[in-house]
């Protein structure tokens, strides 16, 4: 029996690790991201494992961690290892010649000498993905190992003493260090272990979300930061890179090659650097590239590395000409006319033309498809078949692969004409450039979903996914908010905070964008000020987006109803996390007497006695009463949803939660009464839970939910380490 319960959690263990969402390395949340060249050298991320106490090693020392690349271009030290006597090992990411293949880690013995060498593909660190960085010394053989990616090496380690003792690790900068250390990379770590004499382990998974601190989940040990980054909140609410007043109808676009965004206007071109939020003008050489007072598209071509803008119906696509500082020209006798306002305009990688879609003017909808002449720089209708394309505005479009991109949603109706009922079209579909056809996906047809989508989607097609980017179109006072589309019906997940938007129609601008080099989504919204400015106002958004503790992200394939997987995602969990705990004590014995513990298999160890009164909320979700009894059962996946919004909007902005956001977040598209009476069934079912729970209450002040922690509760502990 004992074998058979040994198997079933092996077998559970493999399938979570395999089948569920979020299972590989780089979908999953946390980590700390370090602050480098792009601020000032006060203002740089320090990681100090050792400020509390040394590490005491005599004769082997290991590290691993998490390692993320952002920027290959950034020279800087990742960590330095420092023995008491003044000898240094540091890590060092160098960057080689941009046409160069490979970039550099090195080992620097003492300052001086170079003592390993690993050389890493750049388009390994492609995405700012997640690999595991290894090394280990051994001081009484005088070796050193080191291991990153595929390639690993082992080397002499000369110039330390024997059996040294007394060791110091800090990553990043480290300004008050004899040498200083002021260049860090762009990167970031998580998950960071170390053991010392195979017996001593500590593991630092950095999955706080605020604070100067993070725990070791082995031994209780401290780290301490400056000027952290975390990244899990990062991926759940939006932060606003900055703001800038603007020419009235302004393009802006977004440059994927140097990350910046480039703001057009009727008479200058300026840079914005999200990374440091700083301005620069480009100095034009003409004093007028676009007549005043008309709409302004400006887009990045990443095949041809330009800048372009356009004024809609104007004719010609222009392009920037940085040597020259000044714009291509432009059509003076050509007549304005605003037919197309909020179109949609893409570029078929395959035929190499622009196409325009969709469109409002003069009273009428369109569904009309454009081609751009580049040659003549002229529009031309082309006939396409369709028959569920309606005419429509405010659609949403993305590439999807070869010549296919997916058309979704916008605002219109089947005839085209305003006077007629307009309404909001919540349907899919696959625009083939080179079959010339539309066709439907697929469509909700209750059309329970009264939003639209800003102009570009993200999507994801090994994922059967897509991201939009939605607001309500029929208030003016809005908010923006992403989520997560099937490709395959018409089923829909919030995955962000929200961002005010100011919906002003024709007058008002928004759009997405997708940073695959930074792992990062972008967002601007502008709308009028006054007759001549504009407000320009830009978000990012650590990717892939969601809650960690909430919801997954990639989607399997076996899969295909989100509510069933996630009861079952969090059903499988807590099964496997009480099946790992049995497993663990009754293989205790066999452990305990291990000659030779490897660092790996014990790192997962889970506590033997629960802690009472408490709550744990990484890793897997652990309530406990005051008698020490396990009641995270009680919590259902909507429970435990309601309660963690809650909770990481007190603990990340410091105040409560109304009951409209509660809904807005929760219930999005529940009828307004049926939303009411399910949040209060559950704040109720909320309620009764924590009484079992001593100094933990939920309670409602100044029109706000927030949690009222007091004595004897002791905390909220973000790890599962040993009580």
């Amino acid at each position: 029996m004992r074998r058979l319960f040994i198997l079933s959690s092996i077998f559970l263990l493999l399938f979570f690790t395999h089948a569920l969402p979020g299972a590989d390395k780089n979908s999953q949340f946390g980590g700390l991201r370090f602050r480098s060249r792009y601020h000032s050298i006060e203002e740089r991320t320090q990681l100090d494992l050792t400020r509390q106490s040394p590490f005491i090693c005599q004769n082997n020392f290991r590290l691993t961690f998490d390692l993320a690349i952002a920027r290959h271009s950034v020279f800087g030290y990742i960590f330095r290892l420092r023995h008491i006597s003044q000898h240094t090992l540091e890590l060092i990411f160098h960057p080689s010649l941009p046409e160069s293949p490979n970039a550099f880690l090195k080992v620097i013995l003492n300052g001086r000498q170079i003592l390993a060498k690993l050389a890493v593909p750049k388009n390994k660190l492609a995405d700012a993905r997640w690999h595991t960085f290894d090394i280990n010394l051994n001081l009484t053989d005088k070796l050193i190992r080191l291991s990153f990616l595929n390639d690993s090496l082992q080397h002499h380690l000369s110039g330390m003493p024997r059996q040294a003792k007394e060791w110091q690790l800090v990553f990043g900068s480290a300004p008050g260090l004899q040498p200083p250390i002021t260049d860090i990379p762009c990167f970031s770590i998580r998950n960071v272990r170390v053991c010392t004499d195979e017996k001593n382990n500590f593991r630092w998974p950095l999955n706080e979300s605020m604070g100067n601190r993070a725990i070791d989940l082995k031994q209780g040990r401290l780290a301490y930061i400056k000027h952290p980054q975390w990244l899990s909140p990062n991926h759940y609410y939006w932060e606003k890179a900055g703001s800038l007043k603007t020419h009235t109808r302004s393009g802006v676009a977004y440059d994927v090659d140097s990350n910046l965004f480039w703001i057009v206007e009727k008479d200058r071109l300026r840079a914005f650097d999200p990374n440091t939020a700083q301005t620069r003008k480009v100095s034009l050489n003409h004093s007028q590239p676009f007549l005043p007072n008309k709409k302004i598209r400006a887009f990045y071509s990443a095949h041809s590395q330009k800048l372009k803008a356009y004024q809609p119906e104007a004719g010609r696509i222009r392009t920037f000409d940085f040597h020259r500082s000044r714009w291509s020209a432009f059509d003076k006798e050509q007549k304005y006319r605003n037919e197309y306002q909020h179109h949609n305009l893409v570029f078929d990688p395959v035929s190499r033309n622009y196409y325009a879609l969709s469109g409002y003017g003069y009273y009428t909808y369109k569904n009309h498809l454009r081609q751009y002449d580049s040659l003549a720089h002229s529009w031309s209708r082309i006939p396409y078949e369709n028959r569920s394309l309606y005419p429509r505005y405010l659609s949403g479009t993305g590439h999807l692969k070869d010549s296919e991109f997916l058309v979704f949603g916008g605002r219109g109706n089947e005839e085209g004409l305003q006077e007629l009922h307009v309404r909001n079209f919540m349907d899919l579909h696959l625009l083939d450039l080179a079959a010339k056809k539309a066709k439907l996906l697929w469509k909700d047809s209750l059309n329970s979903h009264h939003l639209a989508p800003v102009r570009s989607l993200i999507p994801f097609e090994k994922q059967n996914q897509f991201y939009a980017l939605l607001y309500n179109p029929e208030k003016e006072n809005t908010h923006l908010r992403l989520y997560q589309i099937s490709l395959k019906t018409p089923e829909i997940q919030a995955v962000s905070d929200t961002i005010p938007y100011i919906f002003k129609d024709v007058l008002s601008d928004a759009d997405l964008f997708y940073d695959s080099q930074n792992q990062r989504l972008f967002a601007y919204t502008q709308h009028r000020l006054t007759n001549d400015s504009s407000l320009l106002n830009i978000y990012s958004l650590r990717f892939p987006p969601g809650l960690a503790c909430l919801q997954p992200v990639a989607q399997s394939s076996i899969f295909k109803d989100w509510t069933a997987l996630l009861i079952l995602s969090v059903w499988g969990l807590a099964s496997l996390g009480a099946m790992c705990f049995l497993l663990l004590k009754m293989i205790s014995s066999v452990s305990e007497r291990s000659d030779s513990p490897d660092m790996e298999n014990k790192d997962e160890t889970l506590p033997r006695q629960p802690a009472a009164n408490c709550l744990r909320i990484f890793g897997p979700f652990q309530a406990f009463d005051s008698s020490g009894n396990d009641i995270a059962k009680l919590f259902t996946p909507k429970l435990k949803e309601t309660f963690m919004m809650i909770l990481i909007n007190e603990v990340y902005y410091q105040k409560g939660l109304t009951s409209d956001k509660l809904i807005e977040h929760l219930w999005p598209f529940s009828p307004r009464e049926k939303a009411q009476n399910t949040r209060s069934i559950a704040i109720k079912r909320i309620r009764t839970i924590l009484e079992n729970i001593d100094g933990l209450s939920l309670v409602f002040e100044d029109n706000m939910w927030s949690l009222k922690i007091s004595k004897p509760f002791p905390a909220i502990s973000s790890t599962s380490a040993k009580s």
